[in-house]
């Protein structure tokens, strides 16, 4: 054999193994990016699952921390408010975070389900069932949550929370989910108002 010959095979070989150690990176970037898109980066505001609150207000709410103070001035949250409300959005934190990671893994492998030339129906129906669970123990820690925030809000907060949302609902003229009792709350993208 020529010297020659070998490295240029070896020069393609590295190239190919750099490629796929790019390919490989962007993948997994891509895949943490939509794995945390369903929540929005609400974990921290009162517009999410861990917020509860939903979201509207004067101002507007570009963005979480902005959401948060709004509705701690808009509201008039005490201290002890703001306390009990961080202590249900860190232990919501916790076991959305466990969940979204385990929808993320079972979303993974029902895709390489499909990548097969006969894909198994039966594995594909039972990795579909196993999501939808995990969804629904999603929706139940939102409702509880939901169900908690309401708790810590006086009669007249809550009543002042309605208002706002009012107000932004005409404002922005959408929906989004993340109100009380299971109700959307107005402004969020990607949906319409009826």
């Amino acid at each position: 054999m020529f010297p020659s010959t070998n490295r240029t095979k070896g020069a393609v070989l590295l190239k190919k193994l750099v490629l796929l150690g790019l390919a490989v990176v962007i993948v997994v970037g891509v895949a943490g990016v939509a794995a945390a898109a369903p929540w929005g980066g609400r974990f921290a505001g009162f517009g999410g699952v861990c917020g509860g609150f939903g979201g509207a207000g004067k101002g507007g709410f570009g963005q979480p921390g902005q959401a948060v103070a709004n509705m701690i001035k808009e509201l008039d949250l005490t201290d002890e408010q703001i306390s009990q409300v961080r202590k249900i959005q860190a232990e919501t934190f916790e076991k959305m975070q466990a969940l979204q990671t385990s929808m993320s893994q079972k979303m993974f492998e029902l895709k390489d389900l499909y990548w097969q030339k006969e894909p198994d129906q039966n594995a594909i129906t039972a990795k579909q069932t196993e999501i939808t669970e995990l969804r629904k123990q999603m929706s139940t820690i939102q409702q509880q949550v939901q169900d908690q925030m309401k708790n810590v809000l006086t009669e007249e907060q809550q009543d002042k929370l309605a208002q706002l949302r009012g107000a932004g609902r005409g404002k922005r003229g959408g929906r989004r989910m993340g109100g009380f009792n299971g109700t959307p709350a107005p402004g969020g993208a990607g949906t319409t108002s009826n």
